[in-house]
Parts: structure tokens; sequence; C-alpha cells
């Protein structure tokens, strides 16, 4: 699944039949002095492998980000995809203009462009679906392969927020540092294009009137390039909300501010997060030897033997 590159305006386009479906998470430094958002990055990458192992997984990184874990995600056999910078000065916004409006934000500038680089994620052609994460803010706990296919895209978590009359101008609030989507350029078009004219009703996020989710929800309910709405089952995507107090042993996902990264950065630097290197990364590094292997050891889809990819690749492929 090759992704890495400098820019997605040419995304490769694969057949419906060849596309696959995979986790993208969205992890940017944006500042020099963010530092700690590489451990948190990680953290989250480490604990989906370790509880999900998928096939297909893909970091959405900046310069700085790149920088700092790009090789230890790589280790780690995790796809990276360097997000191009944005224009600041390209966003419209009604009201105070640049570079005032910067200073109103609880969060500045260029912190809250992150929101125009999640976008990106649309254009990863490669994938039919994707479980998309903020992955400095979210932990799994659980495999998370039904988050693929429990419903259909469009989906995330809405439920436990102030009614639909009292913000959002009126449409229903969901939260969107977690969702399921399908790729689409038309899609990402249409949300770059809501981000930074300003067509989209402020919804009160902590990021002003830069916030990702208020395009999304605009264009989630005013146009059909997102597919149709459908809620998530509460444990998808763990905010704390009241309504959520039922979930129990259903969760899935943590999604919170953290102030302990845990193990994880470290199993992430010595390459042990995924209990099981995926069968299909094995297939591909010398698949007839892997398949011998296989039919003499009765390998099957679900084996959970627990082995090292070096072990592995030295004792298949010699």
């Amino acid at each position: 699944l090759a992704v890495t590159r400098s820019s997605p305006a040419e995304p490769t386009v694969l057949s419906s039949s060849a596309r696959v479906d995979g986790f993208v998470l969205g992890c940017m430094m944006q500042e020099v002095q963010n530092k700690r958002a590489a451990r948190l990055c990680l953290t989250s990458v480490c604990t989906l492998l370790a509880t999900t192992n998928p096939d297909h997984v893909v970091v959405m990184l900046d310069a700085l980000m790149e920088e700092a874990i790009g090789k230890t995600l790589r280790m780690n056999h995790v796809h990276v995809f360097r997000t191009p910078n944005v224009n600041v000065h390209s966003i419209v916004r009604k009201g105070p203009q640049w570079p005032d409006f910067g200073k109103l934000l609880k969060r500045k500038l260029p912190l809250e462009t992150y929101s125009a680089k999640k976008y990106y994620a649309w254009t990863l052609l490669q994938f039919d679906r994707i479980v998309y994460s903020d992955g400095i803010d979210v932990r799994f706990v659980k495999n998370a392969t039904n988050m693929l296919y429990a419903v259909e895209p469009f989906a995330a978590m809405s439920g436990g927020r102030a009614p639909p009359h009292a913000r959002c101008g009126g449409y229903p609030y969901f939260n969107a540092g977690l969702f399921l989507m399908r790729p689409s350029l038309a899609a990402f078009s249409t949300l770059m294009s809501t981000y930074f004219q300003g067509n989209f009703t402020y919804c009160g996020g902590s990021g002003g009137h830069l916030d990702d989710q208020d395009p999304m929800i605009s264009v989630a309910h005013q146009t059909s390039v997102l597919g149709r709405f459908h809620e998530w089952p509460c444990g998808f995507n763990y905010r704390a909300w009241s309504s959520q107090i039922h979930c129990g042993r259903r969760i899935v996902a943590y999604h919170k501010s953290y102030t302990d990264e845990g193990p994880w950065p470290e199993r992430a630097m010595q390459r042990k997060c995924r209990p099981v290197p995926p069968r299909t990364r094995l297939r591909a590094l010398c698949p007839a030897r892997v398949a011998a292997l296989a039919h003499a050891n009765n390998w099957t889809s679900d084996d959970n033997d627990e082995f090292e990819l070096e072990a592995v690749h030295t004792r298949i492929c010699g």
C-alpha cells in the first residue's frame, strides 16, 4: 500500500476490487515545542497495532512529526503520508481578519490549521473505507475491526451533546476526532472549500472558527458527498458523555486528553506493538516459502502464534 508522498494532489486510483479497508491516524506537531505530541502519536498507533493488528495503517503527519517518529512508524510497518502546509492567509472568515483572528483563539495558529490537514484523508483512494482517528488523543483498548463494518460510511458519535437547535445552526452535532468515511476527491474538494471560505456554522469548538468539526457537520447535513450519516455504537468513541455511561465493557477507543503515554512509545521504538505480523505482509516477503511453511504448520487466517517479524523472515526466507 504505497501512500508515502509529499503531496496528495495526484492520488493513485485503484479499481474497486483492489481497494482495501484500513485505519488512518492524524498526527501533526505543527510547532517545535509540541514534541510531546510525537510520543502521544506513538501511543495511539501502538495501541491500535496491539489490539487490532490491521494490515493497512497510515499515519498522516507534517514535516516535524515525520522527522521525530517517521522511522519508528515505518519500522512498525505503518505507512506515512506527509500532508502539505496550509496557507493561513487563504482562510476567509466573517468578522476578525488575519492576523488579528488568531489572537482570539484558545489555541493559537498554526495549531488549528491541523483541521484542514485532516481532510487529506479523503484523498487516500487506495482505501474503500477508512476509520480515521486523531492520533494525539485516541487510545484503542479492544479490537477495532468492527468499527470498519458495523455501519456504512459516513459514521461518527453524536450522542450526549446539546440538542440540534442549541448549536450548529440546527444540525445534529457529531465528534470528528474518530469517524468512519469513504475516500472521495469530491468530498475532499467540498470540505476544503467549505473550510477555507468559511461557509459553515460555528458550533462552539475549542479552536474558534477554525475547527474541522464545524465544516464537516455542515457538509454532512447539507450535501451528500460524505454519504448518509450513521450513528456509531457508544463504545466506538468514548468521550465520557452522559449518554455513554452504559457503554461499560463495549468501549473500543477512549478519546480524551492524556497526561501519561504509558509504555507504548517504548514498545513502538522496540517494534513490539504488533502481536503477530499480518499474514498478507508475510506472504509479500517470499510467497512460495510462506505458503509452503503455512501448509506444513497448518497456519490459518486467525493464527495467533506470537513471534517476531525478523525471526519469521529468517525462518521462511533464509
